[in-house]
């Protein structure tokens, strides 16, 4: 079991993904065993922008691509919240070589933020957002 947890903020401002500090490294101890590889986060963004998350091992997307897109509210109240968002897959890497798992994130309009929302409005509370790898035998 692997797990990496970030308290800073980050943030990205393109449609193609970007790490953003959340990753974390595995060797599974055969290559027929999977790994399950599980994600939560807080979003924050704009009115009206799609963000789109990805997880990927090396330079593979993992499961399905992206594997969620947040539809932040057309409401400007919107931009003042974190939307939190939980993701776990059953990763088949092959290999017994050292594995990196990244979160991404990417947005089609202004900037996509990780543990803060887009208008910080006197917020202060402190996100964690969290990636958790774990081996599991074939």
């Amino acid at each position: 079991l692997e797990f990496r947890r970030v308290l800073f903020r980050s943030s990205h401002s393109t449609l193609t993904p970007a790490s953003v500090g959340l990753d974390v490294s595995i060797t599974p101890s055969s290559s027929s065993n999977k790994v399950l590889v599980s994600v939560s986060v807080f979003i924050g963004g704009a009115q009206t922008a799609n963000e789109y998350l990805y997880v990927y091992r090396g330079a593979t997307v993992v499961g399905s691509k992206p594997f969620s897109v947040v539809r932040i509210g057309q409401d400007i109240q919107s931009e003042y919240q974190c939307i939190p968002v939980s993701w776990s897959y059953l990763d088949s890497p092959a290999t017994t070589s050292s594995t990196t798992y990244s979160f991404k994130m990417a947005t089609n309009y202004s900037t996509v933020y990780l543990n803060r929302p887009y208008n910080q409005g006197g917020f202060s509370d402190v996100l964690i957002s969290t990636i958790t790898v774990m081996e599991i035998a074939a």
